[in-house]
């Protein structure tokens, strides 16, 4: 059974109620049990190993008593932030649920030259945020990567981090093992992956001193987010 999260606030006095989505999950489709064993997260830094104590059907809710408390040891030291480029169709939604289950910190969606997808309105980041939280509860991460509002493309290449990247299928060198071995101890990565058409060419100019290749094979807009997460979690032995 997958892990759920819950606020801090919601943990008290040895016990947590699941209320909202994952309740409805837990009591209508996973059918849970009295008794049942569970594990919850804080989002923040605490797993909670627990039982079901109580189940409430109208309106679904599941009260949990702790058993233990532990601290999660999933999360990877280098938080990476991802810009992707918006998505047309399913694919944003892919792109986040497997960004999220492969270790990304957090994830800005980016209206770069050639994107075609409109930036998500509310109802849609508060969907792409609760795919986020689904993936990251089946992957036991120790926090819910955060779905951000969309920027442009200059305000995502303005943000801070120690370092930034973009993969760009036209760079030939360097890689993204090269790239972070002239660096040390990294623990701030700004990535950005374009849109299914790729950057504009004003675009390409303004990234050629940060662009990184993937490799020699051409990825999907929705897969490259991920496949670069592993090459640099593979580089910083995480």
């Amino acid at each position: 059974m997958p892990k759920f999260f819950v606020h801090p606030d919601q943990i008290n006095n040895g016990q947590i109620i699941l209320s909202g989505d994952s309740a409805h999950h837990l009591v209508n489709v996973q059918r849970v049990r009295l008794n049942e064993k569970l594990l919850v997260g804080d989002g923040v830094v605490f797993d909670y190993r627990c039982f079901v104590a109580e189940i409430f059907l109208k309106p679904p809710s599941v009260l949990l008593k702790i058993i233990c408390r532990e601290k999660n040891k999933t999360e990877p030291q280098a938080k990476v932030t991802l810009y992707q480029s918006l998505l047309k169709g399913s694919s944003m939604d892919t792109a986040v649920q497997k960004c999220a289950e492969g270790g990304v910190h957090a994830i800005v969606p980016v209206v770069s030259a050639r994107v075609e997808a409109p930036p998500p309105d509310k109802n849609k980041l508060a969907r792409l945020n609760r795919i986020s939280e689904s993936a990251a509860g089946q992957s036991m991460r120790g926090i819910v990567p955060r779905i951000h509002p969309a920027v442009t493309f200059y305000e995502a290449i303005n943000n801070s981090h120690e370092i930034f990247l973009a993969a760009y299928e036209n760079a030939e060198d360097p890689t993204v093992s090269g790239k972070l071995n002239a660096v040390r101890n990294i623990k701030d990565i700004g990535l950005m992956v374009g849109p299914e058409g790729g950057f504009s060419d004003d675009e390409a100019k303004i990234i050629k001193d940060f662009a990184v290749t993937l490799g020699p094979r051409v990825l999907r807009a929705e897969t490259a987010g991920l496949y670069a997460l592993a090459q640099i979690f593979c580089m910083l032995g995480e």
